[in-house]
Parts: C-alpha cells; structure tokens; sequence
C-alpha cells in the first residue's frame, strides 16, 4: 500500500463488484482496484507500544502468535515518512485473526450491529457515504461529526434520520419488544447521549489514524 491508499475488506463477492464502481467519495475523486496479494492470512493492527520498537523485534515477539511477517504502515507527512503504530501481519496459515497480546487502541461497538450489516446499508443508503466521509474530514466540528454518527446509527436500526432521532427511535423500539415474550434490552438503539460519545471516540481514533493529533478530552 501506497500513502494516502485506504484498504477496504468487504464481505461478498457481489459487494466487491459494487465498490469497484465507485468513482468518488463525498468531494474526493477515487480510484478502486482489487488489493493483489492480501488474503484471509493477513490482518492489522494498531499498537502504540510497538511505535518505537524496530521490525525485527515485533516479528520476533509476534511469532509465538503465528506471525511470520510485520510491515509498518507509514505516511506522508511535510514531503517526510513518518512511521505510525499501524501494521500489517502476514500470518504462517489462513487463520482467524485474534487481538495481539499488547496495549491497542480500541473503539466501543454496537451490540448486535456487525460490521458486514454497516457495509451493507451503505450499498443501499448510497447518501450515507456522504455523512459518513464527515469522519475522514480533519476539520470537523464535534456538532458534525455527532449528527453525522447520530444519521448513520438511526438508519442502521432501521429509522428515518428526517423524521426520527435515536431516542425516539429507542422508545418505540422498546415498545415493540415488550410485546414479545422475551426481549434484549441490549439490542435496544443507543440514546442519544451515547451515540455522541461513540461517535466523538470512532472519530478521534480514525483521524489518529490517518496521522491527525487530536485532543481526546476534547473528542471524549
């Protein structure tokens, strides 16, 4: 991978088809071809204990786990590279990728909602791509980014962002669930407040990824 590519896993055949047609996101014209050479045998992960250690020494800690390869994913930043704590691992066998035993940054998920649901409403709410590249934008407000999280999230539990916002979403859920024998409350809409954190916490994690400082208290 190139500075400024952006690895996409997807989780059919048919959705693969689909995002090869794609030719811009939100303002951003894109290009998207098939990654030649990456399969089920590797993975990624993000580690910030591993920023200053060299390879050699994270293939060598990392091989009790199946590990026999460690590429370091770097950018551009000021015509310079700069190395991040993102690497990529090339596995001994197709093997399911399991968090590596160090310190990683973590992201809060949605319970029930699974990421090949989330790129699946994308294929058919196309307008999402929109409020969903307010994410990979370095200058957004904290108001934008949590409408846009607040849009994705009731759409994703089968609402309308025009007419609804999650906690109206949640209660007539709730109401629904009570008429059956036996409900999980977790499975309920996150309320508002909590959809704002979510969304605040994915942000600061990405933009760290893509190499931007972002202050956390400030991002929750």
């Amino acid at each position: 991978m190139r500075s400024g590519d952006l690895l996409v896993e997807v989780a059919s055949r048919q959705q693969a088809i689909q995002i090869r047609k794609l030719q811009a996101l939100s303002t951003l014209s894109v290009s998207v071809k098939s990654h030649e050479t990456l399969k089920t045998s590797k993975g990624a992960i993000t580690c910030g204990r591993l920023l200053n250690l060299p390879i050699e020494e994270i293939t060598q800690e990392l091989s009790g786990q199946g590990v026999k390869d460690v590429r370091r994913i770097n950018i551009r930043r000021d015509g310079e590279l700069v190395p991040t704590k993102h690497f990529i691992l090339t596995f001994n066998t197709t093997i399911n990728v399991r968090p590596c035993d160090c310190v990683c940054d973590t992201t809060s998920a949605l319970f029930g909602q699974g990421k090949n649901k989330l790129i699946s409403l994308f294929w058919k709410h196309e307008e999402l791509l929109n409020t969903a590249a307010t994410f990979i934008n370095p200058q957004a407000t904290t108001e934008q980014v949590t409408e846009a999280g607040g849009n994705v999230l009731v759409t994703l539990y089968g609402g309308d962002p025009a007419t609804q916002n999650l906690d109206e979403l949640r209660y007539h859920s709730f109401v629904k669930a009570t008429a059956k024998t036996k409900f999980n409350l977790a499975r309920l809409p996150p309320t508002t407040d909590a959809a704002q954190l979510h969304a605040m916490r994915s942000y600061h994690q990405l933009q760290r990824w893509l190499g931007n400082e972002k202050d956390p208290l400030k991002w929750g």
